[in-house]
């Protein structure tokens, strides 16, 4: 599904939501494409999401810019997915991912990736999904 500012796509068969950004990647367009992800009934807490942000325009993010993001997810009680991020090879974007990872890890351990190749990002989710988050090994 195309909207402004970003497109949907949803493979049910793994389970996996990729919501890919273009152009402008503002907070509005962020609120849109949140909620047109959760208001399909398949998209679930266990649903994988990959985010790609390779097309998109990030010069209006910044930390302020995440918290709000953060603090809306919180307060519509969206559930803190597996996220996989792919962004350009650009290391300010990249810096950008890993914040953002950072930020989101303070909360919910282990949920995100950063990554500038979408397969091995998808690998990354499906990997994930196989071996839960919480098992941990030891030396």
């Amino acid at each position: 599904m195309k909207h402004a500012g970003f497109e949907i796509e949803i493979d049910r068969d793994r389970d996996i939501l990729t919501l890919r950004y273009v152009g402008t990647l503002t907070f509005d367009v962020a609120q849109r494409a949140l909620e047109t992800c959760f208001s399909d009934p398949a998209v679930t807490a266990s649903t994988l999401v990959l985010l790609d942000t390779t097309s998109a325009h990030v010069h209006e993010i910044d930390v302020s810019w995440l918290r709000r993001y953060q603090a809306y997810k919180d307060a519509r009680g969206y559930p803190p997915q597996l996220t996989a991020l792919v962004v350009s090879r650009y290391e300010g974007n990249q810096l950008l991912g890993q914040l953002w990872a950072a930020m989101r890890a303070m909360k919910t351990p282990e949920s995100a990736g950063v990554f500038t190749d979408e397969q091995a990002a998808i690998d990354w989710l499906l990997e994930r999904r196989v071996t839960p988050m919480s098992a941990t090994m030891s030396a």
